[in-house]
């Protein structure tokens, strides 16, 4: 008895809000810690369980609310799990006085669709004061991926990125899944559990919003 009501207190936890709207937030506040391997690729840890690689030996920088990205080398994010991106926020500035920085490749797509005639560029300093603009990348149809990668160009840029994603929450072969393992996360991104069965993803959990199975999850016990 004690088991079926487990069960359908688990179902009717999944509220059907459809399209709901995510973010991940790589910036200084988020940032954890670095690693090297083979003395050039360094990878940047975030608390989200999101990383930022790169082959060149670029190690992390801090600068006014954002990380340094220096100019002409790949960055790679890599989210926890495969996500449906609906947009990219950089939200920063150029290093630098005198000149833009842009972007040379945003996940595979070159040329001047991004470069620093139209508006994907991030404003230069004036003197040593930064000129903080906000550059969106939007994708009219998800971008489902795991990871996401761009390369500045220009000069090096310091931004706080912020990816947001959706998911679509409702019931959904849900009693046919629930006793496979999972994963519970907070709405921040901080796992909480690790490889729980579905059935008893949710218990002893507060009231709150939580990501599990990639799908928002409200509690909300009377």
């Amino acid at each position: 008895m004690k088991k079926l009501f487990t069960l359908i207190s688990f179902v009717l936890l999944f509220v059907a809000v459809a399209n709901a709207q995510l973010s991940y937030t790589l910036t200084t506040t988020t940032y954890s810690s670095s690693t090297t391997t083979n003395t050039t690729f360094i990878t940047y840890a975030f608390s989200n369980n999101c990383t930022i690689s790169n082959n060149n030996t670029k190690a992390y920088g801090a600068g006014t609310n954002g990380i340094k990205y220096s100019t002409s080398v790949p960055y790679t994010i890599t989210f926890p799990a495969t996500i449906n991106i609906d947009s990219v926020n950089f939200t920063g500035y150029d290093n630098y006085a005198g000149k833009k920085s842009y972007f040379l490749d945003v996940n595979g797509t070159t040329g001047s669709a991004w470069n620093d005639s139209t508006q994907y560029f991030l404003a230069a300093k004036i003197g040593t004061t930064a000129v903080i603009s906000s550059v969106t990348f939007k994708y009219p149809t998800a971008l489902t991926t795991s990871t996401f990668a761009f390369t500045p160009a220009g000069n090096q840029m310091v931004v706080a990125i912020k990816v947001y994603y959706s998911t679509s929450t409702g019931i959904e072969n849900i009693t046919a899944d629930l006793n496979k393992p999972t994963n519970v996360y907070t709405i921040d991104g901080r796992r909480i559990k690790t490889n729980v069965f579905r059935s008893l993803a949710t218990e002893q959990l507060q009231n709150g919003v939580y990501i599990i199975d990639h799908k928002k999850v409200v509690i909300n016990k009377r």
